[in-house]
């Protein structure tokens, strides 16, 4: 009933959400819609630099799905913020940080980046594959692995958020689960060693 009521009210004031004083109003509007209808996404993305802009992530999730090249301009710079800042740490001699090899994997997936590739993606698989090919694309041109512990970080992160739509479907996921648990242990006993070989 209150989706029903929330689709009415887009409908009659969707028209004004130029107004300045009605723009906050409606992108509440659409933030709390399971599905808003593409006439109005599109004319989302007609205005990038304004209405598109002041969309609340989940709007834009919905606008990522059909126009994936939008989703490259937002993922892109957060990937090579990603490893400009694991080089930075790897390479760094400050000894009052912590060290790059003394970090849980728990307190790596807390990364800020890592967090806000999570929240782009929701529970949405198909942008979780986008941002895998992108990373691949990445890694196979440019070799360096920290975007091997990208892909696996947000695995996790999504594991400890428990999006069963993604970790379900990711071949890697029980593969990466095992092998956290092994770091996390700081040990691999036969049996981990046996399910480990298994998954791959």
């Amino acid at each position: 009933d209150n989706e029903k009521r929330l689709r009415e009210l887009l409908h009659k004031s969707f028209p004004m959400i130029k107004v300045p004083s009605m723009t906050p109003i409606l992108m509440s509007i659409l933030k709390n819609l399971d599905h808003v209808d593409d006439k109005y996404l599109k004319q989302i993305v007609a205005d990038k630099t304004g209405l598109y802009a002041k969309c609340d992530v989940v709007v834009k999730r919905q606008i990522w799905q059909e126009h994936q090249g939008l989703f490259g301009d937002e993922v892109t710079p957060l990937l090579m913020e990603y490893i400009l800042d694991k080089e930075v740490q790897l390479l760094s001699y400050d000894t009052t940080s912590a060290s790059f090899f003394s970090l849980t994997p728990k307190q790596r997936r807390e990364n800020e980046i890592i967090q806000k590739l999570v929240r782009m993606v929701g529970k949405n698989v198909l942008l979780y594959d986008t941002i895998l090919q992108f990373v691949r694309t990445l890694f196979l041109r440019t070799k360096n692995v920290h975007y091997c512990t990208l892909r696996v970080e947000l695995l996790m992160s999504l594991h400890d958020k428990e999006v069963q739509d993604i970790t379900a479907m990711d071949p890697c996921h029980k593969f990466a689960w095992c092998l956290d648990a092994c770091i996390r242990e700081q040990n691999i006993d036969a049996k981990r060693s046996r399910e480990l070989q298994g998954f791959l």
